[in-house]
């Protein structure tokens, strides 16, 4: 299934609504949930908006407490000179990330980017999955990562022949 949820990043970081449809959907329907912050590639094209959506996303991930995938969108739509700029700052590394270009401009925010760069790294914050709709490897790779956050199939049995065959062995 897939909840199409409204953007407020308020309805993810102060109020409770979210987390209890989770916990209803978890415990009372078995479902393994996986949470996507899906956010608009253009916002991910300076240090200073890549770093506050990382923290919004970083936000979100904390309180609703559950597997989370970050993934950003219209990839396709950009130009080649925004992509090669965005692919750059798209890294976890968020002390280079507040060193650079126009967050390094704002001398007086030093301490709080670097203690924020902190957090960023030590939260481990996976920056986001870039999502090309026009190919193909790019959505498989956003499901593999998906499916991957939810451990989907790890929980069936394997069915081989041989297991089959051993089964049928310690039955006789």
């Amino acid at each position: 299934f897939l909840f199409d949820c409204p953007g407020q990043i308020e309805l993810y970081c102060h109020l409770d609504t979210m987390q209890r449809i989770i916990a209803h959907l978890q415990h009372n329907h078995g479902f393994n949930i996986c949470t996507v912050f899906v956010l608009d590639c253009h916002f991910l094209t300076t240090a200073r908006t890549y770093l506050a959506c990382s923290v919004d996303a970083l936000a979100a991930t904390l309180h609703l407490a559950c597997p989370h995938v970050n993934i950003m969108t219209k990839v396709d739509m950009m130009g080649k000179k925004n992509q090669r700029k965005m692919r750059k700052i798209n890294k976890t590394d968020f002390h280079e990330v507040c060193n650079s270009g126009d967050a390094r401009n704002s001398d007086k925010y030093r301490d709080y980017l670097t203690a924020l760069a902190d957090i960023m790294t030590d939260g481990m914050f996976g920056g986001f999955l870039p999502l090309d709709i026009t190919d193909d490897k790019s959505i498989m790779a956003a499901l593999l990562m998906i499916n991957n956050a939810i451990s989907y199939g790890e929980d069936l049995e394997p069915k081989t022949k041989l297991m089959d065959n051993v089964d049928r062995e310690e039955d006789e």
